[in-house]
């Protein structure tokens, strides 16, 4: 569980990152640079937005059936990263309401619920972030990274990874925030 506060107002982030078209320019070290391809999309392949809520659901490659250069040591070693542990539970079907638009291959489910909740849902794991205004321009954001219980050292391990590479794509997030905020605010002065 990651706690931060942050220098803008809480839709902001809310709103910023719910697209996933920022991924290939913001988090450009998602792969080691010798394999990094500038210009890259990135696909956001279903959207839902129903009243206040909204769903985007992401297609992507299985970090795993990459060649191993698109990968750091750190992943192959541990067999976890960006999208989490490699090896996930078994869930059998997909559970209704995951993956509406039926993307192959599926990556994340992204739910927002309104007004401070939002819920990412990936292979055998989730995310949750909450957001909670402190003023009009500033925030405290929490992201909890849920797991089921590790039954062994090695599983530990992948969560912990895991985690880790979450926090860091998480401040990057948040780092474009606080010059959105003052360019918003620069517009009345």
């Amino acid at each position: 569980e990651f706690k931060a506060d942050n220098q803008s107002n809480w839709k902001l982030f809310a709103d910023a990152f719910q697209e996933y078209y920022h991924v290939p320019a913001l988090h450009t070290q998602q792969v080691p640079s010798a394999v990094r391809t500038p210009g890259k999309g990135f696909e956001c392949a279903h959207f839902q937005i129903g009243g206040p809520h909204r769903l985007v659901s992401t297609g992507g490659a299985r970090r795993w059936t990459l060649p191993a250069e698109f990968m750091y040591p750190i992943e192959r070693l541990t067999r976890s990263g960006l999208v989490g542990p490699w090896e996930s539970p078994d869930i059998g079907e997909t559970p209704p309401g995951l993956n509406p638009g039926r993307v192959e291959p599926w990556g994340i489910d992204n739910f927002q619920i309104f007004p401070n909740i939002e819920i990412l849902i990936y292979r055998g794991w989730y995310l949750l972030y909450r957001y909670w205004p402190t003023s009009h321009n500033t925030h405290r954001f929490e992201g909890m990274l849920c797991f089921q219980p590790a039954r062994t050292v090695r599983e530990r391990v992948e969560h912990e990874v895991a985690s880790v590479v979450f926090k860091e794509f998480a401040l990057q997030d948040a780092g474009m925030l606080t010059g959105t905020q003052t360019a918003l605010e620069s517009a009345y002065r």
